[in-house]
């Protein structure tokens, strides 16, 4: 289930906003692209499966957004309900740690820790805000 978050620096207004988890398929090049939600968009998508899921999170460190990968399974799965209850396997190499990001190896946040991040373009005021939607 997506979720959308807007975060906003006390200081100086900065707005960030992040969201996922998303499902995701990979075409047969291997590449990486959207699964839909809560459904499939397109046939490919359905016929592929749901190989993981990825989220738009944000990188305190360099002050960017990432597209990245939170988790991606075994095998493809056919349906979401094995996603969402728990029990699709989950490869190996996302089983522990934190997403990090490709431009400077810092810790990747869907959700912002609450009053520990100092805005990167004020260095006064701290990121405050939550959930935005859901779907």
């Amino acid at each position: 289930m997506g979720t959308g978050y807007e975060w906003k620096c006390t200081a100086c207004g900065y707005k960030i906003e992040t969201s996922g988890p998303w499902e995701f398929y990979r075409d047969k090049r291997g590449i990486r692209k959207p699964y839909g939600h809560p459904t499939p968009i397109s046939r490919e998508a359905k016929r592929r499966g749901i190989y993981g899921l990825s989220a738009s999170m944000y990188c305190p460190a360099c002050d960017t957004l990432a597209d990245s990968i939170l988790v991606e399974f075994e095998a493809p799965e056919k349906g979401s309900l094995a996603i969402w209850s728990g029990c699709a396997r989950v490869k190996q190499q996302y089983e522990h740690g934190e997403p990090t990001c490709m431009q400077c190896g810092g810790i990747l946040y869907l959700v912002l820790p609450e009053d520990e991040i100092t805005c990167p373009r004020c260095n006064k005021g701290i990121f405050e805000g939550g959930m935005a939607w859901i779907s």
